[in-house]
Order: C-alpha cells, then sequence, then structure tokens
C-alpha cells in the first residue's frame, strides 16, 4: 500500500467529517423526541438515521472487496483490467498478496483487509448502533488512532527492525478498515450528527 497517498486521504477525510459536524451543530436542536418506555429516557432523533444511505455505503465497500478478489475467478481479459485498476491505489506484489492458483488478488494484504474492513465497519453502524454512543463523539481521533498500527507496521520494516509478515499486515489493515469503514458509512447515513446515533436524555 502506498502509506503516504493513504495518510493524504484520511487526514482530508477526518476535516470533512470536522467540518461537516461543525456545519450542523446549529441544526442539533431541531429534532423531535420520543420517549424510551425501558430506560424512561427521552431519546433523542436529531440524528436521523437513513437506512437506504446505509444500504448503499455497505453495497459500495462490498463491491470494492468483491472486485479486488475477483482475478484468480476470471479470465486473462477481464484480470488485466482489474489488476490497472487497482494498480492506482496499491503496489500488487505478488509475494504480498493472497492468490488462489497462482493467480494474486488485485490488492496486497494490507489492502484487502482494509476493503474487508470497511465491509464490516459500514455493517456495524447498522447492526450496533446503541453501541454508537460510546465512540462516535471521538470518531475523529480513533480515526487517526486506527492508522497507527499500519505505520508502525510498514515503517519497521522499511527501516529493517524487523520484516513485516502476512498477519501484521492483514492485522494492521483490519483494524484501520473497519473505523474507517464505519466513518464512511455513517456520514452516509447519519449526515446530521453531532453526537451518538442514539444519544439519550434525561426525563425531567
Amino acid at each position: 500500500m502506498r502509506i503516504g497517498t493513504l495518510v493524504r486521504r484520511v487526514l482530508a477525510f477526518n476535516t470533512t467529517l470536522h467540518n461537516r459536524i461543525q456545519e450542523n451543530r446549529k441544526d442539533s436542536a431541531k429534532g423531535s423526541t420520543v420517549v424510551c418506555c425501558r430506560s424512561g429516557h427521552v431519546l433523542s432523533m436529531t440524528q436521523h438515521f437513513r437506512p437506504a444511505s446505509w444500504s448503499f455505503a455497505v453495497l459500495a465497500c462490498a463491491v470494492v472487496l468483491v472486485l479486488a478478489v475477483l482475478p484468480p475467478f476470471v479470465g486473462p481479459g477481464f484480470r488485466h483490467a482489474l489488476m490497472q485498476g487497482f494498480d492506482l491505489t496499491c503496489h500488487q506484489i505478488p509475494d504480498r498478496s493472497f492468490q488462489i492458483g497462482g493467480i494474486p488478488f488485485a490488492l496486497c494484504h494490507r489492502c484487502t483487509s482494509v476493503v474487508a474492513g470497511l465491509v464490516i465497519g459500514s455493517l456495524a453502524v447498522g447492526l450496533f448502533r446503541k453501541l454508537d454512543g460510546h465512540f462516535g463523539r471521538h470518531l475523529r481521533l480513533i480515526l487517526l488512532l486506527s492508522i497507527l498500527p499500519m505505520l508502525v507496521d510498514w515503517g519497521i520494516d522499511v527501516l529493517g527492525v524487523w520484516t513485516n509478515t502476512p498477519f501484521s499486515r492483514v492485522a494492521a489493515g483490519l483494524v484501520f478498515g473497519v473505523v474507517a469503514g464505519y466513518a464512511f458509512a455513517r456520514a452516509l447515513a447519519v449526515p446530521a450528527s453531532t453526537g451518538s446515533l442514539a444519544q439519550t436524555i434525561p426525563t425531567a
């Protein structure tokens, strides 16, 4: 993976996410409220979850993953087109890529795990909305921190401290992918979010 390009994209996305939150903060008091019968709290509905947008995010990530693993299963012409397309974002070194029948995927170990993480993270937005309050408000910081395992894994290999392994590349990529996928799907499904997906406010 081209780490420099990835870092720039993460920082740009992080800035965009921050600006969107700031721009929509003025609208945070306009939402309606409903009483949560189980807890006796008022549930803030200022952030309306959009299933269609969430589904689009999941589908987009899944399509990228499917295309990335297709090369071993298609003919030479389509395989070449896939490899050329993904060459823009990945080094595609065969020894650092998953292979089936001697034919590598269109992405390396790290990039493949990032894309797999995108699918997992985007799914989590809709399936585990109740957990959003634990880290949703700190998502920008978590997104920045999630790239550190990849930077460390890549950096110590470049410096010759140790040679990273398929496991370390996959694990580091998966951490970033899950967080990035969550942030991506959340930005689409809850465009006016300024806090958690289910923010509880005690009743008077």
